[in-house]
């Protein structure tokens, strides 16, 4: 992988649950960086959806 490409093309590469015998330590330590920064996406975008049906919910109940 290349740390020049944008982060989505750079995930877009790691097939869950393929084989990961053939990679590298470097190789492994990125897939863990890129997964560990999706994650972090991921968690993010549920904590403010998440806000926002609480604030939608608390509205109309009044």
């Amino acid at each position: 992988m290349n740390a020049d490409e944008p982060l989505a093309k750079r995930l877009a590469e790691i097939s869950l649950g393929g084989d990961i015998s053939t990679l590298s330590l470097d190789d492994l330590d990125e897939r863990v960086e890129l997964l560990k920064m999706e994650i972090a996406r991921l968690q993010d975008e549920h904590k403010r959806k998440s806000s926002s049906m609480a604030a939608a919910q608390s509205f109309f109940k009044n």
